[in-house]
């Protein structure tokens, strides 16, 4: 029954998107607009540093895998066996980063690391999982790096059946399908599947096919060199669509399910990205940011980008903000309106959401852009109840 009305709320949005064009607003003024979100957000000046970060050789192991741990002992340990019970002839490590546990996280590490010298753990003070990811990168000595988060687990033949096509391809990513979980229970849900591919060159407009999430996959080391997560930001993960996966020469895709993502009440989705917190604007600034950063890195100013910008900027930005006042949204949607003007290219069979996420910004038009995001997120909502 829930369905049948979902499904009946979402043909009602889809015939009301094309009428909002009627309620375009083309005369904004941004100054205004820069003005209320200064107010109460203090945007960061320099995100990163337009130097080589590391440069060196990595041979110790064919895959450093890293694990950034923070008050995570109810599921820890089934994370750690994952990892500990792998069935491969590669050789790995596994790189802890306990950040600031208050609970019995720690105790949990040590264990294992007393287990099995393939762990190892570095201790922090709170610092947030960017910086835990960037400690273990700098850390990290294989030919692959890999993010595992730590309420997560893997298959037996994760590093195996990763590394034998990352290797036999000369891959630079490879991924694979993830299976939903009810932490809790440990129910299966719905599983994230792709068929069987390989893209050599520059992916182009198929990176929108894939999920942008940094863990389930491996990732050639090197693809780190001049780059790491974005410090003091959320949503950090937006740097996999709009940084590693455009700096990606070859990539392959296994149609296993290999990764089980772990859902529960305090998912960073649900519990640390508080969507009434002032903070769920990092999602404009940061995006900016990391589109600077791909123009020093040379990254094609494309089709590509624009499309990704218009993700990210129309159902993402729609999502994340929702729970902010009604001025700081309209605000956020209007400046990111006029920014993603100087990337835009003319689309041509689109998808209707995508035909009116571009139409939404084209013309300021801040009414149809919350309806057509929420199409978009229904369209989410409904796959996950097949």
């Amino acid at each position: 029954m829930k369905k049948i009305l979902l499904k009946f709320v979402q043909k009602i949005i889809k015939f009301l998107i094309p009428i909002s064009s009627l309620f375009s607003k083309k005369n904004i003024d941004l100054k205004k607009c820069n003005n209320i979100i200064k107010n109460i957000y203090n945007e960061k000046e320099e995100l990163f540093k337009k130097e080589v970060i590391i440069n060196k050789t990595y041979k110790n192991f064919d895959l450093s895998i890293i694990v950034p741990v923070y008050n995570s002992e109810r599921y820890l340990k089934k994370c750690l066996e994952s990892l500990l019970n792998q069935k491969t002839k590669y050789s790995y490590e596994v790189i802890l980063i306990n950040d600031g546990s208050t609970d019995n996280s720690l105790s949990i590490l040590n264990e294992f690391s007393n287990k099995s010298n393939v762990f190892k753990v570095i201790n922090q003070e709170n610092k947030g999982i960017s910086m835990a990811r960037n400690t273990g990168l700098n850390e990290a000595t294989g030919k692959y790096v890999s993010f595992i988060d730590n309420d997560d687990y893997v298959s037996e033949n994760y590093i195996e059946k990763l590394l034998n096509r990352a290797l036999k391809n000369n891959a630079d990513i490879v991924k694979c399908n993830y299976t939903n979980f009810l932490g809790e229970t440990g129910e299966f849900l719905n599983t994230v599947k792709h068929k069987s591919s390989s893209i050599s060159g520059y992916m182009n407009e198929k990176i929108l096919e894939y999920s942008g999430y940094i863990w389930g996959c491996i990732i050639k080391r090197r693809l780190w060199d001049d780059f790491r997560f974005p410090e003091g930001f959320w949503y950090e993960d937006s740097i996999n669509r709009l940084i590693i996966m455009r700096k990606c020469k070859k990539f392959e895709y296994i149609d296993e399910s290999l990764y089980f993502y772990n859902i529960h009440s305090k998912n960073a989705s649900k519990f640390v990205w508080n969507k009434s917190n002032i903070k769920s604007l990092d999602q404009y600034f940061l995006i900016k940011k990391l589109v600077e950063y791909g123009e020093f890195l040379k990254l094609p100013k494309d089709k590509t980008l624009y499309r990704i910008l218009l993700s990210e900027y129309t159902t993402l930005l729609y999502q994340r903000t929702r729970k902010l006042n009604s001025l700081l949204r309209k605000s956020i949607f209007f400046m990111a309106c006029d920014y993603i003007k100087s990337y835009r290219f003319e689309l041509e069979n689109t998808s209707f959401s995508e035909k009116y996420m571009d139409k939404s910004m084209k013309d300021n038009n801040y009414i149809q852009y919350k309806l057509v995001s929420l199409y978009n997120l229904l369209i989410v909502f409904l796959n996950k109840l097949k």
